[in-house]
């Protein structure tokens, strides 16, 4: 009998286990939670396996979530506490603007996939300015440029959303409060939603 509780003790203790609960102080795991109606509806580890993925959901209500995943890892020194960990998600559906999310080591992020998400502004450009790491670009008035003049603006909100009656077309973009020594970005618009990535690093 005792061949046989060693035998499992063995066992559990090569595979049973999950090392992501047993090294607080080292794990760079995190975890996503999808809720619809207030049930978890999906979840999953974000872990450094993929510096970006996406996964994409059917929801009970047939709409289509869309998940991109992002890792970000700036090591400061070789020790671990001294490692800086950040996951972010970018959640998307058709007719609404998309949701940021980030968290650190060891956090969870949670995605309300039933009323979490802002209705796009009909009849009118929509979308979302995201800085370098993936980040909503807030409360930033923004130029935009054809041929070096500026022929129109946009402001962001908070969560870096931003509606206006621009006319689709290609232009290059500057913030106002840079304007004009700061750097200058091409944005072309030939969509009335997106969501639009610029290499943007504010430092004020």
């Amino acid at each position: 009998m005792w061949k046989y509780i060693i035998v499992f003790a063995i066992f559990f203790a090569a595979f049973g286990c999950d090392d992501r609960t047993t090294n607080p102080d080292t794990d760079i795991w995190s975890r996503l939670q999808v809720t619809f109606n207030d049930t978890v509806f999906y979840e999953e580890t974000l872990d450094a396996g993929d510096l970006a993925s996406t996964a994409y959901l059917l929801l009970p209500n047939n709409e289509q979530l869309t998940l991109e995943k992002y890792f970000f890892e700036t090591e400061l020194e070789r020790e671990i506490d001294d490692v800086v960990i950040d996951y972010r998600v970018i959640a998307k559906k058709d007719g609404f603007y998309s949701t940021y999310h980030a968290c650190g080591r060891q956090d969870t992020i949670t995605v309300n996939a039933s009323s979490g998400f802002a209705t796009v502004d009909p009849g009118l450009v929509c979308g979302s300015i995201l800085d370098i790491f993936y980040g909503p670009l807030s409360g930033e008035e923004i130029y935009m440029l054809q041929d070096s003049v500026i022929v129109d603006s946009i402001t962001t909100t908070a969560n870096g959303y931003f509606a206006h009656d621009i006319i689709l077309g290609n232009y290059q973009m500057a913030i106002k409060d840079l304007y004009p020594n700061g750097e200058w970005y091409d944005f072309e618009i030939d969509s009335y939603y997106e969501d639009y990535y610029i290499e943007f690093e504010i430092d004020r």
